[in-house]
């Protein structure tokens, strides 16, 4: 049962969402009477005006992607939802386990990468706190799997392109509008002792090549490319991001104390979330055997000790 108390928290936002969403604005909206307990008030109170609506056409976005949307739709794999089930069924020992990298190791990690860059001459590639977070999981993920060294392994994840067609999309599309970016390095260099920073520059490079590059021509390049990376095997993906802000939601009941990302389950992709215990903090979901967590584990925590001398009870 619902407390009162819980009633008359919840309420005031309830009944603003709902004005904020009517089709026709009112001059005026006078709240319900929990609201007007709760906010001690008695008076008329001017209602804000609602968002424009929504645009859920595909058209939006059709004419700018020159029908890559149907080519890629077609392309990947279909889901096979009892299959799915039957796979993971098998895989009983997998586990799923929550990794936290704390903003006074996100920076270090960052330095380390521009270091490095500057040590080889070269220009330092895009180093942002996501990327020195993919770099880190993607090199335990790798070393805790046993890919053969001779394989190329691959990092996916996605951008936004919303401003980057031509024409952009327009700010009301509802509808996703990303694209893959796909990091790739050789295995060897992930498993040797600059796996983090041979890491780190391959997901840069692809965030630059995005950033610089025509989204559609790159997008194009990809499209022959991706069956033969999905064939390699040695493929990591990511879902979430930390601007999702998920331990910002409340719904009335308070923050949530701890959040995980259930599809991960099956994709087995990686997930990325802002941390429920400082702002800056980046959380890493993994879902691996028993076995390979243990390693990742073992891995996570040396690496952070070999990369910047960092103890994990830091």
């Amino acid at each position: 049962m619902i407390s009162l108390a819980a009633t008359l928290a919840m309420c005031p936002c309830f009944c603003r969402l709902c004005r904020a969403w009517r089709s026709a604005p009112e001059k005026t909206a006078r709240p319900c009477w929990p609201c007007r307990s709760a906010l001690s008030i008695d008076e008329e109170v001017a209602a804000p005006p609602p968002p424009p609506p929504p645009v859920f056409d595909e058209a939006a976005v059709a004419a700018a992607t020159r029908g890559l949307y149907t080519y890629i739709a077609h392309m990947l794999p279909s889901r096979d939802v009892a299959e799915e089930e039957k796979e993971y069924e098998e895989a009983s020992d997998a586990v799923i386990a929550t990794f936290t990298l704390r903003q006074e190791q996100i920076g270090p990690l960052k330095q380390l990468v521009q270091a490095k860059a500057a040590e080889e001459g070269k220009t330092p590639p895009h180093c942002s706190t996501v990327v020195v977070a993919y770099a880190l999981a993607w090199v335990c993920h790798v070393r805790a799997r046993g890919h053969p060294s001779h394989k190329t392994a691959h990092f996916g994840f996605t951008a936004s392109c919303r401003g980057r067609l031509t024409p952009p999309a327009p700010d009301s599309y509802f509808g996703n509008c990303i694209l893959p970016c796909i990091a790739e390095a050789k295995v060897e260099d992930l498993v040797g002792p600059d796996g983090f920073v041979a890491a780190a520059q391959a997901v840069g490079r692809a965030v630059d090549e995005f950033k610089s590059s025509d989204v559609m021509r790159c997008m194009e390049r990809w499209r022959e490319k991706i069956p033969a990376v999905m064939a390699e095997g040695a493929v990591v993906t990511v879902a979430g991001s930390p601007r999702f802000k998920v331990y910002n939601v409340d719904f009335g009941w308070g923050r949530p104390k701890k959040v995980d990302l259930m599809t991960i389950r099956k994709s087995r992709a990686i997930s990325l979330a802002d941390s429920r215990e400082e702002e800056g903090g980046v959380e890493i979901g993994v879902v691996l055997p028993k076995s390979e967590m243990d390693e990742f584990g073992n891995h996570f925590i040396s690496g952070l000790e070999s990369n910047i001398g960092c103890k994990f009870d830091c």
